[in-house]
């Protein structure tokens, strides 16, 4: 998210996409199943959950991934169309949770308020979902699911104070939160967005934070009836989460001693 310029995200977002439709005809492979997000898709909300049939909203149609990730999808649904034989299968996940993310992606907002006594959150929320829950929905895309099809791989929506609330409840400490009103996230989006004029890659923007003040809240239903996805609830993605990370802590620290 800290990229810079829109054409940064579209060599991986969307050209590999074209790329890959290309491998699939000259090999006869006649098989994908193609991870997006669920950003491309637009967002409901706590009394109406979206499903795949909403189109894509601000912030997110806005921003430079959701866009190329939307550029992506619509290479391959054109690829779907050209090959009617074959079976290509876009997935949409949510906010995956889970164990093995060795960046951190998403675990860098569990880490950022794991044991602080005081926590400071946005307004928004997001669909959480374990993603071993994902991962199965993707083996069974590749024999399962609509040619050409999306599915939404989301599971329990949550505002951002709701999510916290539960990690602190999972891992066994206290927390004080406190709800940052949108006007100062919004000042802390035109800071970032100066440093970003002057050539500072951070993904502190005014693109971003607006995604944070958003609930964006979506339904499974499709994928939980054609592709027959698990459904591992989130506190044990952040059981997961939480074990393997503190495991790699200290498989690292013996390495490096």
């Amino acid at each position: 998210m800290s990229l810079l310029h829109y054409e940064d995200y579209l060599p991986v977002n969307r050209d590999l996409c074209g790329r890959l439709l290309q491998l699939m005809e000259r090999q006869n492979i006649t098989r994908l199943v193609h991870t997006s997000t669920a950003n491309t898709i637009g967002y409901g909300n706590p009394s109406r959950m979206a499903t795949e049939e909403e189109p894509a909203q601000p912030p997110f149609s806005e921003s430079f991934y959701g866009r190329s990730k939307r550029e992506g999808e619509k290479l391959l649904q054109e690829g779907a169309s050209r090959h009617p034989q074959w079976h290509i299968v876009i997935v949409n996940p949510g906010f995956m949770v889970g164990a093995y993310d060795t960046k951190p992606s998403s675990g860098t907002l569990l880490l950022t308020a794991y044991r602080k006594p005081l926590m400071v959150v946005p307004k928004g929320g997001k669909s959480f979902i374990h993603v071993s829950n994902v991962a199965s929905a993707v083996v069974s895309a590749l024999t399962r699911g609509s040619h050409g099809g999306r599915y939404l791989l989301t599971g329990e929506n949550l505002s951002l104070r709701e999510f916290y609330q539960l990690q602190s409840h999972v891992c066994g400490y206290r927390q004080w939160l406190i709800t940052v009103p949108n006007w100062l996230l919004s000042l802390a989006g035109y800071v970032g967005d100066a440093f970003r004029r002057c050539g500072v890659a951070t993904q502190v923007s005014t693109m971003n934070v607006r995604q944070l003040m958003v609930r964006e809240y979506y339904s499974a239903i499709a994928a939980q009836t054609d592709l027959c996805s698990m459904e591992i609830p989130i506190s044990q993605g952040i059981r997961d989460f939480f074990a393997w990370y503190n495991i790699k802590n200290m498989k690292d620290e013996a390495h490096g001693q």
